[in-house]
């Protein structure tokens, strides 16, 4: 059972909570557009309005390769994957950004730089086995405040993409490649060393947050940064009651700083939802169960459901 819902931390969710209008749009370009966006090359604009918990798009990868192996080995899979490709697909491989390259040095895009640059897990993102290469998914960028989440679909083979916050027509969608939180700096330095880009979101602007505005939320980032640490270690320690005060702090700071998406809210109700499973607590494991699942499912597709019957049949008749 803990297995299976550690397998949900990081992906999943939707089910009869959501409103049978919500768009279901997967067909390419059906209800968005790749287009050049300031700054930054090319990017993903929506063309229709998507609620929480709309489906944006679905993708199959072109191709897939191990990636725990060494470098040697994933080049020559990468070499040998490319080779079997559609001319049409091979020119979308070669259409994508190499990272790694510096302009000034003169270098040129390699085909292992391409795939490290572009490449989505398949699979659990600290588990996955394999990472694909999607050329409709790899042209959303980055931000620190994204409106869209992904994650893979084991059961259909494909990526998908679901909207995180409201989503206004003619606005970018975004993704996180990193962990939204820490200081600025921090994020900064980071996003730079291992894509090379510097971020401008609202919650970055390039590193420069001078105004009291960016000061007050860089502050809240790198508080709930410290409070995941907090949980992690109060829970860790049995120290229950704690962890779900500092999970309950972590809520309110997510909406305080405009981040309670699905995903974000899912991580900490789960935490508690585990502290509630140590210390015996019946009615606060219901609680909080029901709240990671109504999350997952917004978060990660109705495909997941499938996963949680067992417990789902607890939590909707408890």
């Amino acid at each position: 059972f803990f297995v299976t819902l550690l397998f949900l931390y990081v992906l999943c969710q939707r089910q009869n909570m959501v409103s049978s209008t919500t768009h279901v749009l997967s067909d390419p370009g059906s209800g968005w557009r790749i287009q050049p966006i300031l700054g930054k090359e090319l990017g993903v604009v929506a063309e229709i309005e998507y609620d929480v918990g709309d489906l944006i798009m679905s993708e199959k990868p072109i191709f897939t390769c191990q990636i725990d192996t060494s470098i040697d080995a994933l080049t020559k899979e990468i070499e040998e994957k490319i080779k079997e490709l559609e001319e049409n697909e091979r020119r979308k491989f070669f259409a994508l950004s190499d990272c790694h390259v510096r302009p000034e040095t003169g270098d040129k895009p390699t085909p292992l730089g391409i795939f490290q640059t572009n490449s989505h897990p398949c699979g659990f993102n600290y588990n996955a086995k394999r990472s694909g290469i999607l050329p409709f998914i790899c042209r959303i960028n980055h931000s620190c405040c994204p409106n869209a989440t992904h994650s893979w679909n084991e059961k259909k083979g494909e990526q998908m993409i679901y909207a995180s916050k409201p989503i206004q027509k003619g606005e970018e969608i975004t993704v996180t490649y990193r962990d939204n939180f820490g200081s600025s700096a921090e994020r900064v330095n980071e996003l730079k060393t291992f894509w090379n880009f510097l971020c401008d979101c609202p919650a970055c602007l390039k590193g420069k947050c001078d105004t009291p505005e960016f000061k007050q939320k860089d502050k809240r980032r790198i508080q709930l940064k410290k409070l995941d640490s907090l949980i992690y270690k109060s829970i860790s320690s049995g120290s229950y009651d704690l962890g779900i005060s500092f999970v309950e702090k972590r809520l309110a700071l997510l909406k305080e700083e405009g981040e309670d998406t699905p995903k974000e809210r899912m991580k900490s109700e789960y935490d508690a939802y585990q502290a509630c499973c140590h210390s015996g607590d019946e009615q606060g494991k219901k609680k909080w169960l029901r709240k990671t699942l109504r999350d997952a499912l917004l978060a990660y597709g109705p495909d997941y459901r499938d996963q949680f019957k067992k417990e789902l049949v607890g939590v909707n008749n408890p």
